[in-house]
């Protein structure tokens, strides 16, 4: 059964490139969770913010933009701070 809504945790976050600036339009997808998730993916808008909600548990996001892609382990319990994807650069 599907964990409810009102029990995920409404996450913000970014996408910027490795001189830490925003991607415009990033796309960004959860790739794993310690939870089933349906496939998500998002859009992050021309700052480069997103919003999602997510269950208990820890995720692996991927943001894909023109220079590139980058992961990010979270966890979907409260958090004060933003969720930050970088993209580009060496890896």
């Amino acid at each position: 059964m599907a964990e409810p809504l009102s029990s995920r945790t409404e996450r913000a976050g970014r996408v910027l490139d490795e001189n830490g600036r925003p991607v415009p339009y990033a796309t960004v997808v959860i790739v794993s969770g310690s939870v089933p998730m349906p496939e998500i993916a998002l859009l992050a808008d021309a700052d480069g913010r997103f919003g999602l909600r997510l269950p208990p548990g820890v995720f692996t996001l991927r943001a894909h933009g023109p220079a590139g892609a980058g992961d990010t382990a979270v966890e979907g319990a409260p958090a004060q701070d933003e969720i930050v994807i970088m993209i580009g650069g060496e890896r």
